[in-house]
């Protein structure tokens, strides 16, 4: 089925589509955190970087899950549609009791 990262072949199970691929035939989502480097997971598979991260994936539904150490898990279910661009932008929240300083 189409979004199913399972499915996909690529590094932790997303599909990572090359240049020339049509752009109707993909989504092309940027994920965004505050705090930067936040590891993400799409559908149960780790990204391949943390964020700040752009990638090209096939239309379709996603559970999109983002943690960072001293910050609560977000979570957020998103469906995408062929030719779509989408920017995920998310400032996480501190998890109780985490007395480090905030990064810039």
């Amino acid at each position: 089925p189409a979004g199913n990262v399972a499915n996909s072949k690529g590094v932790g199970g997303i599909k990572r589509l090359l240049p020339g691929g049509s752009s109707r035939e993909i989504a092309d989502v940027q994920f965004k955190t505050n705090p930067k480097g936040a590891r993400l997971m799409l559908n149960g598979w780790p990204a391949p970087k943390t964020t700040p991260l752009e990638l090209r994936l096939p239309p379709g539904g996603y559970d999109v899950v983002i943690q960072a150490d001293g910050f609560k898990k977000f979570s957020k279910e998103i469906v995408l549609e062929a030719g779509q661009k989408v920017v995920l932008q998310e400032a996480l929240e501190r998890s109780p009791g985490d007395d480090r300083p905030e990064k810039p």
